[in-house]
């Protein structure tokens, strides 16, 4: 990898973002790189096998859905956003912010004492993980060389679906667990991602991307109205898809308004 930064910094005459970044600090960047990646993936599939407890302490099976599809709604809703934000301000404070926000939702997720505390806790976590998904892949776009971004851009998809994989299989065990329950399905995530917190705040480089102007326009600039209408198709169409049939009935007005 060294090799080809100095080759890298040779032929683009020492301009690359990652001329003036040393070897051990990028190497941290991408260990949270790969820490959070795994984060996103094992929050995709972690309540697939801890709902029956859920159920069981909480009840209410017309939310049970919710669980899975609250983060991952909460990701795709908001990364059109996310990106905008990494256009505002600095990428490192970006990033920190995020993982913040995503402890702070697996927190509430983790401690809920009811179905709707557990599917807020997961929206806020898909908060937090979609603006890390993007500044991620960000990351990469920018302080990777040309030969290395194909490379870690596969390498983080393969994370991410070991993250998918091992989910199901680490919820279960907790959920079944007297000792833990399904909450640590969640606390699980505290650990990690402030170990991935800890080594942002050491190792990834400060990077502002966007234009130099004032904050009031770079603000202007994220289009709110573009990304409420965004989200407002994402969130219409997975109400539609959950509530049509076995909550709102087909003939009410509820499902052609959604739909």
């Amino acid at each position: 990898m060294s090799s080809s930064i100095k080759n890298e910094s040779l032929s683009a005459g020492a301009t690359h973002p990652r001329s003036k970044i040393p070897d051990w600090r990028w190497k941290g960047t991408l260990t949270v790189l790969i820490l959070t990646t795994i984060i996103n993936g094992y929050d995709v599939s972690n309540v697939a096998n801890i709902q029956p407890s859920l159920y069981t302490a909480f009840g209410n099976i017309t939310l049970l859905p919710w669980i899975s599809l609250s983060f991952s709604l909460a990701v795709f809703a908001v990364l059109s956003l996310s990106r905008k934000i990494l256009y505002c301000f600095d990428m490192k404070w970006v990033y920190i912010v995020s993982i913040v926000i995503f402890m702070v939702g697996a927190a509430v997720a983790g401690s809920a004492s009811n179905f709707p505390a557990v599917i807020v806790g997961r929206i806020i976590m898909g908060v937090g993980g979609a603006t890390i998904y993007q500044s991620n892949l960000t990351c990469v776009a920018v302080f990777a060389t040309p030969d290395e971004t194909p490379r870690l851009f596969g390498l983080l998809s393969a994370f991410w679906a070991i993250g998918l994989v091992i989910g199901g299989p680490i919820g279960s065990a907790l959920a079944s667990n007297k000792h833990t329950t399904w909450r640590w399905a969640f606390y699980m995530n505290l650990p990690w991602a402030g170990l991935s917190l800890a080594a942002a705040i050491i190792c990834l480089p400060f990077k502002y991307l966007g234009p130099d102007i004032p904050m009031i326009s770079r603000l202007k600039a994220i289009d709110p109205l573009g990304i409420a209408f965004n989200m407002a198709v994402q969130i219409l169409f997975a109400l539609a898809l959950e509530f049509s049939g076995p909550v709102w009935n087909w003939s009410s007005g509820a499902p052609i308004a959604v739909w």
